[in-house]
């Protein structure tokens, strides 16, 4: 074989390989900066969106529905920034727990090789099993997570064949909502004050801090 190829095709790679942890430190980074640390942001109220849409298919990660404010969360589950802000996020409402609860939105982004199988099998998962499911699947990646996913994708196919049609419905469906929100990117968060009846965008923790102490 030609030496000089081998070597071409290698640095090639590695070129890729240095691109795409720079665009993870980078995105972590964006999103500390952004959702971390950021006293000027404020929550941004969100004009002609009925909030009743974003609860449609929305699955309660911490509390529940009698809270005054439901913080949103549309996230992908290999996306760094989401998987960064997360402990934190969780935090928040744990602080606010007599008034807040957490639902979440899968919003899988083309750039993630499992994101979309990640998402549709959070959609096919009952409350009791999603929990654990939510958590593993955050914390891991390469072969880990391909045995987690087809170790999932398993037991629903035994349990209800028609799981995959039914879950993309309901991913469709979240999409949908996704897009009257002009959602492109991950994290993106929002904060519902149900006795107002308002729907806000919120793009710091401080924004979200702000709305939760009023």
């Amino acid at each position: 074989m030609n030496k000089n190829f081998l070597s071409e095709t290698t640095f090639l790679k590695i070129q890729w390989a240095i691109i795409v942890v720079c665009i993870a430190v980078l995105g972590t980074g964006f999103a500390a900066r952004v959702l971390h640390k950021n006293p000027d942001s404020e929550p941004v109220l969100v004009k002609g969106v009925d909030y009743h849409g974003v609860l449609k298919n929305a699955r309660f990660a911490v509390g529940d529905e009698s809270k005054h404010y439901y913080v949103v969360e549309y996230f992908d589950y290999e996306c760094p920034p989401c998987r960064g802000i997360s402990p934190t996020l969780h935090q928040i409402i744990r602080d606010h727990q007599r008034n807040s609860a957490l639902i979440t939105h899968n919003f899988p982004l083309s750039m993630h090789q499992h994101a979309r199988d990640l998402a549709l099998l959070a959609c096919a998962l009952d409350s009791k099993s999603y929990t654990g499911f939510d958590s593993k699947a955050i914390s891991l990646s390469g072969k880990d997570l391909e045995e987690f996913i087809e170790m999932w994708q398993s037991k629903l196919s035994k349990s209800n064949p028609k799981w995959k049609a039914e879950a993309t419905k309901r991913l469709d469906d979240e999409n949908k909502m996704a897009s009257k929100l002009n959602i492109n990117s991950t994290p993106s968060l929002f904060v519902i004050d149900q006795i107002k009846g308002t729907l806000y965008e919120c793009r710091s923790f401080e924004a979200i801090n702000s709305l939760l102490k009023s």
